[in-house]
């Protein structure tokens, strides 16, 4: 605009993009601050007509154009407005206004020199933008591409998953009956005082809620599978901490626990939330070093329940987060991320999110989001109830 300007000695200058047939818009304006964007956009009816014929528009007295507003036209004196035109695609238009006389006997009008500039510029400005406007074309082109090819590894790591994890259950199922079964056995024989019958009962908690586990159908949860009941969060996060209580003693691990006492119930599928929390709390358990800490917190922000769990373990770059819920992600140091990517499509169907990032001192934060809301709505007549897909609520029609 400048450039454009101060070749022919024009007071300001103005350049429009078009967004739509028959609107265009300010780009950009070079000129008086005090005026210039208000006098851009004054002269919008001049770059309209301009695109619409195509063809330059030489104005000797702006107070003759009907056009104009008269608060625009008695700021101005001549104007010059051409076409932006590249490859035959009209693009915008380009517009300067007042030549500044250097001596008395200068004409106040643009020549024909000054219009053959003008449109010499607006040539090259439309070259350039339909430059850009390509190569930001090239750039969503490449993006979705990327984002396709990232879907499909995602899908087939998800079927990659599903895969491994039927084959793990069906091994694993006979091991574990044979540890809960010798476990109860050993459990019954020991005294009433004797303090490894609490360390059995775990074994045998754990063993029967894995059998439980594997008993059930690989697949990701739908709406109308969950289970729900009423219950509280707070609740799912000590009966979570519990089985990891003897692990953090032996490491020597700190645990920061502040659960706030007045979170509202829930309606949660239990089983389902209570795995998402061991999944989570084992992965942030995992990148502790001995004699760290563990944080784990839950709140009320507005109308959600949100749930942090932290560890000060060895920090991740960002795409290694980014990462963590990618089934057999190139990332993956431990694990394959089955266990992630399964909690992050159970927080879906509850109608939540959950999110990792790294913070100051922590170099892992999972921050479960609950809506309050969402819940409270599941427990209202069918015609009035909102069904939650994925983290998006639509109403349901009454009949």
């Amino acid at each position: 605009m400048r450039l454009a300007a101060e070749s022919i000695g024009a007071r300001g200058a103005v350049l429009w993009r078009v967004t739509e047939p028959g609107a265009v818009e300010v780009a950009s304006s070079f000129g008086p601050a005090c005026v210039r964007d208000r006098l851009g956009r004054g002269l919008g009816p001049v770059a309209v007509r301009s695109v619409s014929e195509g063809r330059a528009w030489a104005i000797e007295r702006a107070v003759d154009v009907d056009a104009l507003e008269p608060e625009i036209a008695a700021q101005l004196s001549t104007v010059v407005a051409v076409p932006l035109i590249a490859y035959g695609r009209t693009l915008g238009a380009l517009a300067v206004y007042d030549r500044l006389t250097q001596h008395p006997h200068d004409g106040m009008a643009f020549d024909a020199d000054d219009v053959e500039l003008v449109q010499a510029l607006a040539e090259q400005c439309a070259l350039a933008l339909e430059q850009a406007r390509s190569d930001d074309a090239r750039r969503r082109t490449e993006q979705a591409r990327r984002d396709l090819l990232h879907q499909l590894m995602r899908s087939e790591r998800l079927a990659a998953a599903g895969e491994v994890s039927v084959r793990a259950a069906r091994q694993a199922s006979n091991p574990l009956a044979a540890i809960g079964a010798f476990a109860s056995r050993v459990h019954k024989s020991l005294a009433e005082g004797d303090p490894n019958r609490e360390y059995l009962e775990v074994v045998i908690r754990e063993s029967d809620r894995l059998e439980r586990a594997l008993a059930e159908p690989i697949e990701s949860p739908s709406p109308d599978g969950l289970t729900l009941r009423v219950e509280s969060i707070n609740r799912l996060l000590q009966d979570a901490l519990q089985p990891i209580a003897e692990q953090l003693v032996r490491r020597r691990v700190r645990l920061l626990k502040k659960l706030s006492p007045d979170l509202p119930p829930l309606l949660l599928d239990v089983k389902r939330m209570g795995r998402v929390l061991d999944n989570v709390l084992g992965h942030a358990l995992e990148r502790v070093h001995p004699g760290g800490r563990v944080r784990v917190e839950s709140r009320r922000v507005q109308q959600f329940v949100v749930v942090e769990i932290a560890s000060d373990g060895a920090a991740r770059p960002g795409d290694m987060l980014a990462d963590l819920f990618v089934p057999f992600g190139t990332h993956a140091d431990r694990g394959a991320g089955v266990g992630l990517a399964m909690a992050r499509q159970v927080i879906w169907r509850h109608g939540g999110e959950v999110r990792v990032r790294s913070e100051a001192e922590w170099s892992l934060i999972f921050t479960l989001t609950l809506p309050v809301r969402t819940n409270q709505d599941r427990r209202r007549p069918g015609a009035e109830r909102r069904v939650v897909r994925g983290d998006r609520r639509h109403h349901t029609p009454a009949s």
